[in-house]
């Protein structure tokens, strides 16, 4: 008699899934907010370094990186 039950393989394939996605996401989001970091410090020289402004810019940063994504290895 078979004792592996189809049900619990899948399970453990999916949790397997699961957790690559969430650790690639991780890793996605790292990198990201890299990019942002670099994109609203650039604004920020720019403008003259203005204190007070880092969520305008900061938001600024990722409203350029979304119509212009960032290519790894071109900055």
């Amino acid at each position: 008699m078979n004792n592996h039950h189809p049900s619990r393989q899948t399970t453990g394939v999916m949790t397997a899934a699961k957790k690559s996605a969430i650790s690639m996401s991780s890793a996605s989001s790292k990198i990201a907010n890299h990019s942002i970091a670099v994109c609203a410090y650039s604004i920020w020289e720019k403008a003259g370094h203005p204190q007070g402004h880092e969520v305008e810019h900061w938001l600024q940063a990722e409203s350029q990186l979304t119509w212009f994504p960032v290519v790894p290895g071109l900055i």
